[in-house]
């Protein structure tokens, strides 16, 4: 199982920051890509978000356009059998991403 994490945000920028360590957090047994959108903030948070995670697939609006705009980019964009919508306000607990399912050797995906 390949899972992507979709992250939508829009000037959320420490919130987002920690639900994109959550995930990461996570990954390393996992095989996870992690998307994350940002929706035209103003806060930094899409050069916050590629210092932390370099290797996330950042996608960039450069005017809002809401949250539903934002998520199915991210949706279309990803490349998983499984896809997770994270809200940026929202963290994983431990254990979240292998509860959902056998544990891959497959490092976070780039693109």
């Amino acid at each position: 199982m390949k899972l992507s994490v979709v992250i939508p945000t829009h000037d959320t920028r420490e919130l987002a920051l920690a639900a994109v360590t959550s995930v990461l957090r996570q990954a390393d047994n996992s095989a996870v890509e992690l998307v994350v959108v940002d929706d035209g903030s103003g806060d930094g948070t899409a050069e916050a978000v590629r210092r932390a995670a370099p290797a996330a697939l950042l996608l960039r609006h450069e005017a809002p356009r809401g949250f539903t705009p934002a998520a199915n980019a991210g949706l279309a964009a990803a490349r998983g059998d499984t896809l997770l919508l994270l809200n940026s306000d929202a963290e994983l607990r431990d254990g979240a991403l292998a509860a959902l399912g056998p544990a891959q050797s497959t490092p976070v995906a780039t693109r």
